[in-house]
């Protein structure tokens, strides 16, 4: 049909289908017109049908978008049958967090166990790994002061704040520990590492806050994609540097006891109300004068011939010389004929 005449439903009832004799039967005689929507194309996931629908969210954050959305979607009574789910970017950023989430869980579990094998212990560790909740005041506080969004790029730089916070617990304790094999006890030891490790840890602190600053205030070029790890850093490592300093001695003290506490217990043992009494030491030029028993426990033919001579018993001095006659005569020569071992 001419293009005109394709949209026309007078036009397409009246196209001619057969002829019975004389007359002509047409489309319309055996059929209803009706106009109706449908789809022009249709798209599937999962051998599933779908529909989609799009919008940009424009100056408003992704996840007061998802929010809203959600609501939105919420409130609306489907018909059975038919679900929803986000797509695009808010399927991305789900499907990141879930992934960076497992990252930051094993970034810790790896901290703990090399933390474990350089200090030999269970306890310090959980110490150390203690104070990194510290470090998301100061990184939410960050993200607050610089108005930036918790999104992918500020998630990287919270697991990345993580190693850089747990240096402060590490200089402290470490320099704890060493004071403490000195001499010192666990009081002075906590003071004096505090005073001694209070200038590295703030250099080292501003130095990284400094740096992190152009960053977090988006400048440069394309400074909007990354300002939001910059905020996650200076306001991170302001606030861990002051409550880690504050934290991490007083929090030393509680592990310590309970390591000391859960010492006692793993090593008491209950009192055996019938114990094998102890054998009394015996002099060493008494067990010098004793000849080595053989293997098994049997008396060797010199310790039998000495209990028989009346030189079993501790002698004084004319017994030894007659002991050490002894044994000139009779062990000697039988020590290096091969009897005795």
């Amino acid at each position: 049909m001419p293009e005109q005449l394709r949209y026309d439903a007078k036009a397409i009832s009246e196209l001619p289908l057969a002829r019975r004799g004389d007359q002509l039967i047409t489309v319309g005689q055996v059929t209803t017109a009706e106009t109706d929507q449908s789809p022009t194309r249709i798209n599937r996931v999962n051998r599933q049908r779908i529909a989609l629908i799009g919008a940009d969210a424009s100056d408003v954050p992704l996840g007061t978008a998802i929010t809203a959305v959600t609501g939105a979607m919420d409130g609306m009574n489907l018909p059975v049958g038919h679900r929803w789910a986000f797509a695009g970017q808010a399927s991305d950023q789900a499907d990141s967090f879930r992934q960076l989430s497992l990252g930051l869980l094993a970034s810790v579990i790896l901290m703990y166990m090399v933390l474990s094998i350089l200090y030999e212990n269970w306890l310090q560790p959980a110490l150390i790994l203690s104070a990194l909740p510290l470090a998301t005041v100061g990184a939410f506080g960050g993200l607050l002061l610089f108005g930036q969004h918790l999104g992918i790029v500020a998630f990287i730089g919270l697991i990345g704040l993580f190693g850089m916070v747990g240096k402060n617990a590490i200089l402290l304790v470490d320099r704890a520990n060493h004071l403490r094999t000195t001499g010192l006890d666990r009081t002075a030891a906590l003071e004096e590492a505090g005073a001694s490790r209070l200038r590295p840890i703030i250099m080292t602190s501003v130095v990284l806050i400094v740096s992190m600053l152009p960053v977090a205030l988006k400048l440069g070029e394309g400074g909007e994609t990354r300002a939001a790890i910059g905020a996650v850093l200076v306001g991170g490592m302001a606030t861990s540097t002051v409550l880690s300093l504050l934290y991490v001695p007083v929090a030393y003290t509680y592990f310590d006891s309970l390591g000391r506490l859960v010492g006692s217990l793993v090593s008491w043992r209950p009192r055996l109300p019938f114990r094998r009494p102890r054998v009394a030491a015996q002099p060493a030029s008494r067990l010098r004068e004793m000849p080595a028993p053989i293997a098994g426990g049997a008396p060797s033919r010199a310790e039998v011939a000495l209990e028989r001579a009346g030189l079993g018993v501790r002698p004084r001095r004319a017994r030894r010389e007659r002991l050490e006659a002894y044994h000139r005569t009779h062990w000697e020569p039988e020590r290096h004929n091969g009897h005795a071992n």
